[in-house]
């Protein structure tokens, strides 16, 4: 994985339907993998002969599943190896649970990591001195996608509420956008959404969305699908088409020798939030929304130096 968002996408891959769909399917293929190796290994198979043979042919079988194999079905059956999940006792939703309870763990692991990192001298400075040069003028609501926040301990004249909408170093989410999740058939995966997992913390939401506001400031977020439906929710509740609300997307050249590379992965992630959320709009007006916006100077993408 590239970016940290690919770990959410690869999430998001893992529980599409059609992918349990093929684990469900060829699970007794890998189980006869399985089976035929421990088979092989039993000391009154054969002679040296046909140990020999049976491995070569196991080999070959193998061979085969792997290459038809995608990457996250591997995964599912590694983790039936590692964890000795025994299949064939439990219900496929049982089996969505024990993944659950495995995204659980990966998110207390990565809070004690985020915690310690966050604990650095200069974290906090550094955040300090890039919020400062945004050149905010008016107050603002923060609607944070970390799970820290460095602004806590200091006071600014220029912030109103702040919200972690996904939670702390305490209780992170690792999510996926609920439209991702087809909830017509008989697995659930509607706790692995980030709605489904919000919706359990109700008592710290925060109310971050005023009636009126001019500028919506963006900085750090890979803008990825997992997150989609909060922007779809804010535009529309901002009527991002009839308004004059502008886009303001401040980014920051973290490697020199990448400088053309981040700027163009900026642009591509813009273009493709706005055209999506174009593709939601009922009627014609989503197929140039990019192009109003770029004529009525209400994008702007900004680098913090």
């Amino acid at each position: 994985m590239t970016n940290w968002s690919d770990v959410e996408g690869k999430l998001s891959s893992l529980i599409s339907n059609n992918f349990f769909n093929k684990v469900f399917e060829d699970i007794n293929r890998f189980k006869d993998i399985s089976e035929k190796a421990k088979r092989i290994k039993d000391p009154f198979f054969g002679d040296d002969e046909a140990r020999k043979n049976a491995w070569d042919q196991w080999h070959l079988d193998t061979e085969k599943f792997y290459n038809e194999t995608d990457s996250e079905r591997l995964f599912i059956y590694l983790l039936i190896n590692i964890f000795d999940y025994q299949v064939a006792q439990h219900s496929s939703n049982y089996f969505t649970e024990f993944l659950f309870n495995q995204l659980k763990k990966f998110e207390v692991n990565l809070g004690n990591y985020i915690e310690k990192e966050s604990q650095n001298e200069n974290y906090q400075s550094n955040a300090n001195d890039i919020f400062m040069k945004f050149q905010i003028k008016n107050k603002v609501n923060i609607l944070n996608f970390n799970y820290t926040n460095p602004f806590d301990s200091m006071e600014f004249d220029e912030i109103s509420k702040i919200s972690n909408i996904h939670g702390t170093t305490d209780d992170p989410i690792i999510g996926v956008d609920s439209e991702n999740v087809n909830t017509n058939n008989n697995l659930n995966f509607n706790q692995f959404t980030k709605t489904y997992r919000i919706m359990n913390n109700s008592e710290d939401r925060v109310d971050i969305l005023p009636d009126n506001i001019e500028n919506i400031y963006f900085y750090g977020h890979s803008l990825a699908l997992a997150d989609y439906s909060y922007f779809q929710s804010i535009f529309d509740f901002y009527d991002l088409y009839g308004s004059n609300l502008n886009l303001v997307f401040y980014y920051s050249v973290y490697d020199e020798s990448k400088k053309n590379e981040i700027i163009n992965n900026n642009i591509n992630n813009i273009w493709n939030l706005i055209n999506k959320y174009g593709e939601s709009m009922s009627n014609s007006q989503g197929k140039n929304l990019l192009h109003k916006l770029n004529l009525e100077n209400r994008i702007k993408i900004i680098e913090i130096q």
